[in-house]
């Protein structure tokens, strides 16, 4: 890398020389032929067109020779970092490089690739300005200072428009970066040998592939073990408006809620927003009156007090979780908590008629929600 930067830097000075050098003897040429009649003939500027000539082949080798060692050197480079970068992320635990995937995958592929342009062009060119407009100045104050002046006042003015040129650009990069981070994700997955899906993909194939009920169980269970993010699979969904059974896979999607942590969970909760109740709150956490948790219903309605919980089989083979069972339902009825209990045994009706008779019973009308 240092061996790069020194070569760029004296290319750079080679250029700077050439074309300072090439400007004054154009200037020269051109202030003798408009004010010297006497020297019009093709031999009078035979030395100083050769000079010319000379001054111009020499720039082209030394740009061509530093876009040659700017490439070399990337490449060099974001190999280098490629090869750290991958070594570190895939020796992480799975667990570990799912919470980073995103943004590990963005270094990987777009954000080294990123570092490419950055060592053959703008390192190159800044040298180049570094030097260039210096020496530029520095020869026109030996000609005309009332020039120098204006140069020197203008310049400034140079990163005042760099500035105005990223703040109009702002929203489109950042959209852009979003959309690679999205199509990027699945790439680290691929690198440690387990070929997935991103979980907005995963949600919205579930939701075309399966009935709504299914579909929300097991997105329900994705979301909850997951950074899914509905506004991504929004975008897929528009992305993909025209792909079999999105119109299904929407209401499924519409429906999804984390907070269900069980099949039977999201069932339930589908069972009682299909009665026409209002959808009801899930992960409800209670507190007592010293504002210690007592316990985290499964799902209800906090402002009326009212909640709904499934007992899986777990609640009656389990002697310990039984007499825990007992002992919270008490100081949630001290607290003025309604609990419905519900287990696979009972029937849909009769679950939907406990449920709107407790509503009504704490106030709720249909009218109201």
């Amino acid at each position: 890398m240092r061996r790069f930067l020194a070569a760029a830097v004296g290319c750079g000075v080679v250029i700077s020389g050439c074309a300072i050098g090439s400007a004054i003897v154009l200037a020269n040429v051109v202030a003798r032929v408009l004010g010297d009649a006497s020297v019009r003939s093709p031999r009078a500027w035979l030395g100083p067109l050769s000079i010319l000539l000379a001054l111009w082949v020499v720039r082209t080798v030394a740009h061509w020779l530093q876009a040659r060692l700017g490439q070399r050197g990337a490449s060099a480079v974001v190999a280098d970092l490629n090869g750290q970068v991958l070594a570190a992320v895939t020796a992480r635990q799975p667990r570990e490089l799912a919470a980073q995937r995103d943004a590990a995958a963005v270094v990987v592929t777009r954000g080294l690739d990123g570092l490419r342009p950055y060592f053959t062009g703008y390192l190159p060119t800044l040298l180049l300005a570094a030097i260039l407009t210096p020496a530029t100045v520095a020869v026109i104050a030996l000609y005309d200072l009332k020039s120098t002046v204006i140069v020197a006042i203008t310049l400034p003015l140079i990163p005042v428009f760099m500035v105005l040129i990223g703040l109009a650009t702002a929203d489109r990069s950042a959209t852009a970066l979003a959309a690679m981070t999205t199509l990027q994700a699945r790439l680290l997955d691929l690198i440690a040998g387990i070929p997935t899906t991103t979980p907005a993909r995963t949600a919205l194939d579930l939701a075309c592939r399966y009935p709504v009920d299914k579909a929300v169980a097991a997105i329900d269970a994705l979301a909850r073990a997951s950074d899914l993010k509905a506004v991504d699979v929004e975008i897929l969904a528009e992305r993909y408006r025209g792909r079999r059974a999105i119109r299904r896979a929407r209401v499924a999607l519409s429906l999804v809620d984390p907070g269900a942590e069980s099949p039977r969970e999201t069932w339930l909760r589908l069972l009682l927003i299909r009665a026409g109740f209002p959808p009801p709150q899930t992960q409800i956490p209670v507190y007592d009156g010293y504002g210690a948790l007592v316990a985290v219903l499964d799902m209800g309605w906090e402002d009326l007090k009212l909640a709904v919980e499934y007992e899986g089989d777990q609640h009656r083979t389990d002697r310990t979780q039984f007499v825990k069972d007992i002992n919270r339902l008490a100081v949630l009825q001290d607290l003025g908590w309604v609990v419905i209990r519900v287990v696979a045994e009972h029937r849909p009706d009769d679950i939907v008629g406990r449920v709107h008779q407790a509503l009504i019973r704490r106030g709720y009308r249909r009218d109201r929600r």
